[in-house]
């Protein structure tokens, strides 16, 4: 092993701190959260986002949008990076041509439920 001091050097180098902007507290705080010291990335999350504005499931709303552009200038001006969560390739393209460097793609539940769903396949040839 290594001495903790040591350790702890390295941790902070090399350990990633993201926020996740899913809410409307988030939202309506990004200002300061931007300016916390040591934070890396800020992801949002537009589901839980959409959900948390009153439009559960209505990423493309114009008051989830809204909410959405706003952590992207707040962001951009603090010259923070930023991810975002998609359930598909498609969705997040619109985000990496926007300059986000973090992106999420898919979720645990569905990729176990195609593996299981292709296994099944195989097993009924």
């Amino acid at each position: 092993g290594i001495d903790f001091d040591r350790y702890i050097k390295y941790a902070n180098q090399e350990t990633a701190v993201v926020l996740q902007a899913e809410s409307s507290e988030a939202v309506d705080n990004i200002n300061d959260i931007v300016k916390l010291k040591g934070i890396d990335a800020i992801l949002i999350g537009p589901y839980d986002l959409s959900a948390s504005l009153g439009k559960p499931g209505e990423i493309d709303h114009p008051v989830v949008q809204a909410a959405i552009n706003k952590i992207i200038k707040t962001c951009q001006n603090a010259k923070l990076a930023m991810g975002f969560f998609g359930v598909t390739p498609e969705s997040v393209l619109p985000y990496k041509q926007k300059g986000f460097t973090l992106l999420t793609i898919g979720m645990d539940t569905a990729f176990l439920i195609n593996a299981a769903q292709e296994m099944l396949s195989k097993m009924k040839k």
